[in-house]
């Protein structure tokens, strides 16, 4: 029998809680410790679709990458995002458990999936700290690997097939060349002079504000961003892969679904020509 406080401590595994920075939310958000879980729904957020798709699975617990409550709730109403959400997973029974940062900062999170999926080498982490007694070490804001040189404009084309020929944001001289990338899931715009620092020619993150992407032009550092989505969404198949590892070693009966109802909420227009 698996239970929801025996999941977190899977998930702290290879996602340490401890992780996790300060002002983020993670762990366990709706739910008991000891009720016993039947199946598992992994997803990149807490959304209408993906509580629905839970349930109709029969997964009574989700685990999200971000927080569905992030801020204090002033009140628990059915009528407002996002406490709409926690009453229907509490009528519906099921539990919610958050790796956010914890799961970025993961010697096997987000950022070491992105750096594999880009097919970097000599990968090293921008700010790294070894914990005893864990089997993952503490990544920090990301991570920088080689390539072959290349032109600037031509990653930016390489990144895009990589991700099914999307169309995306991108800074920078062009016709730069580019050796040492740096990689940042989601919101890289904060971390720009960490990278500078450390010498990468290009960063490859989700998003980055307008201010922090002048700072990076100015700093010589080229920008390529893929959206927050799609730098995140990649590295779910690695938390059901280490989910379903555990459970196989622990010889546990355990279900352990990957999100199909979950969609990027951004979208693009291409003018027709």
């Amino acid at each position: 029998m698996l239970t929801v406080g025996r999941l977190l401590e899977w998930i702290d595994g290879f996602a340490p809680f401890e992780y996790a920075e300060e002002w983020d939310r993670v762990g366990l958000q709706v739910g008991r410790p000891d009720a016993t879980v039947k199946a598992i729904l992994v997803s990149l957020d807490v959304t209408e679709k993906v509580v629905e798709e839970a349930d109709q699975l029969g997964c009574n617990c989700i685990v999200s990458h971000h927080p569905l409550i992030f801020r204090p709730a002033e009140a628990i109403r059915e009528d407002i995002y996002p406490t709409d959400l926690v009453c229907e997973l509490v009528r519906r029974n099921i539990a919610l458990i958050v790796a956010h940062t914890n799961l970025d900062c993961s010697s096997e999170g987000t950022n070491a999936v992105l750096a594999e999926k880009l097919s970097l080498s000599d990968v090293l982490p921008v700010k790294s700290e070894m914990r005893p007694g864990r089997d993952v070490d503490y990544w920090g804001v990301g991570v920088v690997g080689t390539i072959r040189p290349t032109e600037l404009e031509e990653l930016v084309a390489e990144v895009s097939g990589l991700f099914g020929g999307v169309p995306l944001l991108w800074a920078g001289d062009g016709k730069r060349t580019v050796s040492k990338v740096g990689i940042c899931s989601g919101s890289g715009g904060a971390f720009v002079d960490d990278f500078v620092t450390f010498g990468a020619d290009c960063l490859i993150t989700g998003e980055v504000k307008y201010h922090d992407i002048q700072k990076a032009v100015h700093g010589g550092l080229g920008l390529i961003m893929v959206g927050h989505y799609r730098s995140e969404v990649v590295a779910l198949e690695r938390v059901v892969e280490n989910l379903r590892k555990r459970a196989k070693l622990e010889k546990i009966d355990v279900k352990v679904h990957l999100s199909e109802k979950e969609v990027c909420p951004v979208k693009y227009y291409l003018p027709r020509r």
